[in-house]
């Protein structure tokens, strides 16, 4: 929610989800790659919501200048 604007759950947007990925995880597949020898790359998904199709009205003002 973008500045506090009245927004409900349910309503007027979905549920958040934030995939976080342990710190084993990656070195197991570091490990696995090494071990079997395949090709890893590497994606920086931090902002890939920028790029996506959004299907409903989103409203949003520009932050204050300081």
């Amino acid at each position: 929610m973008a500045k506090a604007f009245s927004q409900k759950e349910g309503i007027d947007y979905g549920e958040t989800f934030s995939p976080l990925v342990k710190p084993t995880t990656v070195r197991l597949v570091i490990a696995l790659v090494a071990q079997f020898n395949w090709s890893l790359r590497q994606l920086d998904v931090k902002n890939a919501f920028l790029h996506g199709i959004i299907n409903e009205e989103v409203y949003m003002t520009q932050p204050k200048a300081l």
